[in-house]
């Protein structure tokens, strides 16, 4: 190869070397022109979208919505407060013999309060829930005193609303235990295990109370009333009634409801029976029989009614800790003083 063979094939690589270049930068300015030209016809979808919303994308809009969120701050502030209104104040630092003496002391103040049971709400040697602190000679622990205290000045405050709505007698009143937590499941070793969901902050703590008591419905209809309008925020989880008068026991309620058969009926073997107890089931069944063709005339208003009635309170943790002085003086009202007393009240 001479010298202008050389020269000729190294003028038409580097000619075809410039050409694969300015082939290459061509491609890559028309890809390049397309995604921008198809981000553009995104960008005018989005504006077109938001021009026909409900919201139109404007500075109006940006002032309409902050001062919605002023008004949701505004209303979810008084809703707390509201709610928050009944939370009681801890009584703050005490030692577990001074708050079972404040238990017995209440507990006796308690059992003062008018009802049906010769004149009180209770019998003698009522626990109120805690009769192994009140009655017997256990002593609390000191890391269960927030607790006891809580549920102990609920537990008074629920007493004195009954006894103010005239309830005939408080059978039992039970704080429910609270329900422990289930292990979050262990993360697997090499980080493949997932982690446990991070629970919300509760902005209120529960505790439920199961209350048995015997009242007339005039009295319940107030005590539904008095824990519906009270300060403190509680919720009537559940609630049923049986008739524990006579006409209860016709009915298969009550008590009797398990041998009201077997109550009217006398007491004989079952060898001695014969025709002789043949014939009075056929007469007691005639006897029931004519009472469901005739039915029975009553006063619902004097019915007594046995109660369960199931309460969960909320405490929003709105009050600080009470001072020493405010602790001993400072006891819960009952909410049933702000329903008043009727001309109807029963015993």
């Amino acid at each position: 190869m001479n010298k202008n063979q050389i020269t000729m094939a190294a003028i038409g690589g580097v000619a075809l070397v410039a050409a694969l270049a300015v082939g290459y930068l061509a491609f890559s300015a028309s890809g390049e022109s397309g995604e921008k030209f198809d981000e553009l016809e995104g960008k005018r979808a989005e504006i077109s979208n938001l021009k026909g919303a409900a919201v139109a994308p404007c500075a109006e809009s940006v002032k309409k919505i902050d001062e919605n969120k002023a008004v949701l701050a505004s209303w979810r502030e008084q809703a707390f407060a509201l709610a928050a209104k009944g939370d009681a104040a801890p009584a703050g630092e005490t030692s577990p013999a001074a708050f079972k003496q404040r238990m017995v002391e209440d507990a006796r103040e308690l059992s003062r309060l008018p009802g049906g049971v010769d004149g009180a709400i209770v019998k003698p040697g009522f626990g109120f829930g805690f009769p192994s602190f009140i009655n017997e000679g256990a002593m609390p622990k000191a890391e269960e005193l927030a607790t006891l205290d809580r549920q102990w000045s609920e537990t008074c405050l629920l007493v004195k609303t009954l006894a103010g709505c005239g309830v005939s007698e408080l059978v039992s009143i039970e704080p429910a235990q609270a329900k422990q937590e289930e292990a979050a499941p262990k993360e697997k070793r090499g980080g493949r295990g997932r982690k446990a969901p991070e629970k919300p902050k509760e902005i209120a703590s529960a505790q439920s109370y199961s209350i048995k008591m015997n009242a007339r419905p005039a009295a319940f209809v107030k005590v539904m009333n008095a824990i519906a309008e009270g300060d403190r925020f509680i919720c009537i989880d559940n609630f049923s009634f049986t008739r524990e008068d006579a006409l209860g026991r016709i009915l298969g309620e009550g008590k009797g409801k398990a041998g009201a058969e077997e109550a009217a009926a006398p007491k004989e073997s079952r060898r001695g029976r014969g025709r002789r107890g043949a014939q009075q089931a056929d007469e007691q069944s005639e006897e029931k029989a004519e009472v469901a063709m005739k039915g029975l005339v009553t006063d619902p208003s004097t019915a007594t009614l046995a109660i369960t009635l199931d309460v969960t309170t909320f405490d929003f943790g709105s009050r600080p800790v009470a001072a020493a002085e405010s602790a001993e003086g400072e006891k819960p009202e009952a909410a049933a003083q702000a329903a008043g007393t009727d001309d109807d009240e029963e015993d």
